[in-house]
């Protein structure tokens, strides 16, 4: 009897851990508690996972579920002919159940749907006061209805509680104390210890768990905390999407080669189906698409699930949320690869058409601007059209003599072509090497051979208010503060940082070095590094620039950005201000912040405990922060003071 309950435990953990990578001792944990009916349960337990409650919500489902389907499976020699082990469990939300008498119900309606005189029982019935007494009364006579004569020795009920945290706000103090002692009290209805068992799946510590008064609540219930995943594990999770996503990228394919050349969409809204499989449009028939077997597919989507997992993870924690927009984005990536624009091989290419996906499902789909379903529709469709025209643009390019070289003959003009891509134009200096060397020689002089050099990028894609916010961290941590109030003050009738110009109109904020004062020794700020300032000060000229920039900057932070020129009356202009100012202090922001800083992006000078009195100091180099500026139609040396090219 024990070889066979070791062998069923870790039968269940097994299978479970192939769906969670990562989560292997929380998973060893769980099941010993709850598939071993013979002994006594925890009466409460605690999952605590800060990052993706959700997650834990789907794995305590998953084990619960296999210890239940594993039960149902054993036959009688197993068991010893004693009372078979049963195991329920019931899901509960306080956002669904939020009064107490609706909470009660529901525990002792899904008890008594598993008896097989169901119909027969009368519902139950709960006093005026919902009592905690009479829904434990109440809740031992329903398991002793559900188990064999009567004998609850190997009967396990569990109750988990998603969504924990917003018990504090809807229920009272006193059920969650019920709960707690739930097994206690039915000890006193002569049922054995351990048979109840209250699970809270939660994101906040148990510490936070406080009645009216202040006090945490007594007992406190045995914990079970879910650290963030690593590297490894994420990637792993993430390709678990493998199977799914090429069979439907496999039946699709198979689909489309039934049908005529004319285009016909599949799929669609009306058909009830997920828009998000519907994705794959019907190729040109001269198009070079390779349809791609398992293999190749396989070996695709795992290379593109280390990238998804580097551009997503900082603002995604949730690992539910970066699977979902992974799979999202890789709709998009795979397009190149359906039109035949690349071939599968071809991964750094793939990666740089799809860039600027990542930064637009983080955008629009993680703040649920949009649902996936339709983020994917837009994107799978302009990312079509991208790409076919592409197409047609690379063969409009051809020259006439292009087919030639099939047949290892090259035109004079075709030769002289390749030469100077091969070899460059030439600088100067190679100009003053050709002609002095057409003095000794008659015969031509090949020029220096450049080596082209892969394009680098210096930070990963980012969404557009985080590169504001770096632009802004790099002019304050580089500009003197005494020059702010000139370079960045408000004027009636003019936005941020514009002063006027003598001939009338304005100009945009950038006061010369020398209107200041240049400094030609080795104290600029440039040479020095950047210095730390405080949080007040990065904010104010963040907002500077956040009125400045473009309107897609604009738009993701919540405002609506008036036309450039656009004439705003003072009331407006005033309306405009404060929407700015809320939008600058937001806590969206602060939250953009504190992953710059954990990305390393910026550094923290002092404890962050107090976020508007902290300090902080960038930690970029001006190229980056010029790229960064670039992305946000801005010019970063208009807001420099002082700033010379080095070399």
């Amino acid at each position: 009897m024990d070889e066979s309950a070791t062998a069923r435990r870790r039968r269940i953990a097994t299978r479970v851990k192939a769906q969670f990578p990562g989560r292997s001792t929380q998973i060893d944990t769980l099941v010993d508690a709850f598939a071993q009916p013979d002994l006594a349960g925890p009466s409460s337990l605690l999952l605590h996972d800060p990052r993706s409650p959700r997650h834990t919500q789907a794995l305590a489902r998953a084990v619960l579920g296999s210890i239940q389907t594993e039960f149902e499976d054993l036959v009688e020699d197993e068991w010893d002919g004693s009372s078979r082990p049963v195991l329920d469990t019931i899901f509960l939300s306080p956002l669904l159940v939020g009064a107490p008498r609706l909470l009660y119900r529901a525990i002792l309606t899904a008890i008594d749907r598993k008896n097989a005189d169901f119909e027969r029982l009368a519902p139950p019935q709960l006093g005026a006061d919902d009592a905690l007494d009479t829904f434990s009364a109440l809740l031992a006579s329903s398991i002793r209805r559900r188990t064999e004569d009567g004998d609850a020795s190997k009967y396990r009920l569990c109750i988990v509680v998603e969504h924990a945290e917003r018990v504090r706000d809807l229920w009272p103090n006193h059920v969650l104390l019920g709960l707690l002692e739930l097994d206690r009290s039915l000890r006193t209805r002569d049922l054995p210890s351990g048979r109840v068992s209250v699970v809270f799946v939660v994101s906040t510590p148990w510490i936070h768990f406080r009645d009216p008064d202040g006090n945490i609540t007594s007992s406190a219930p045995e914990s079970i905390f879910f650290p963030p995943l690593a590297k490894s594990d994420a990637c792993a999770y993430l390709k678990l999407n493998t199977s799914p996503l090429y069979h439907s990228y496999k039946v699709e394919h198979d689909l489309f080669s039934s049908v005529d050349n004319s285009y016909q969409p599949l799929m669609s809204e009306a058909s009830g189906e997920d828009p998000s499989t519907a994705l794959i449009t019907k190729p040109d028939p001269d198009s070079e698409r390779r349809i791609l077997n398992e293999a190749e597919f396989t070996r695709l989507f795992e290379s593109f699930c280390e990238i998804a997992y580097h551009s997503l993870c900082g603002e995604a924690a949730d690992i539910v949320d970066m699977q979902l927009l992974s799979a999202a984005v890789w709709h998009v990536f795979l397009v190149p690869v359906q039109t035949g624009q690349c071939h599968p091989s071809e991964f750094q290419g793939l990666f740089k058409i799809a860039r600027p996906a990542f930064r637009d499902v983080l955008t629009h789909v993680l703040s649920r601007e949009v649902s996936p379903g339709e983020w994917v529709e837009a994107a799978v469709r302009t990312a079509t059209a991208a790409s076919k025209q592409q197409i047609l643009d690379k063969q409009k390019s051809k020259t006439p003599g292009a087919n030639l070289e099939g047949l290892g003959v090259k035109s004079d003009e075709k030769q002289r072509t390749q030469d100077r891509e091969a070899y460059g134009e030439g600088d100067s200096d190679d100009d003053v090497a050709v002609a002095e060397g057409s003095q000794l020689y008659d015969g031509p002089i090949r020029k220096k051979r450049r080596i082209p050099l892969a394009e680098m990028t210096a930070v990963p894609p980012l969404p557009v208010v985080s590169s504001l916010l770096l632009v802004s961290a790099f002019v304050a941590c580089y500009n003197p503060a005494r020059l702010d109030v000139a370079r960045f003050a408000r004027e009636a009738g003019m936005g941020f940082g514009r002063r006027k110009k003598k001939g009338g109109g304005t100009v945009r904020g950038r006061a010369s070095a020398l209107e200041y004062g240049s400094k030609s020794n080795l104290g600029r700020q440039q040479l020095m590094g950047p210095k730390a300032v405080n949080m007040e000060r990065f904010l104010a000229i963040f907002q500077v620039l956040l009125w400045e920039a473009d309107p897609a900057t604009l738009k993701e932070a919540g405002i609506d950005e008036a036309k450039e020129g656009a004439n705003l009356n003072d009331k407006e202009r005033a309306a405009r201000m404060l929407d700015v100012e809320r939008v600058a202090r937001s806590a969206a922001v602060f939250q953009r912040i504190k992953y710059l800083i954990a990305q390393r992006f910026l550094l923290a000078v002092g404890k962050m405990d107090n976020p508007t009195s902290a300090s902080i100091q960038v930690n970029i180099t001006y190229e980056v922060a010029q790229s960064l500026a670039k992305q946000v139609k801005l010019k970063i040396e208009d807001w420099l003071h002082d700033w010379k090219e080095l070399f």
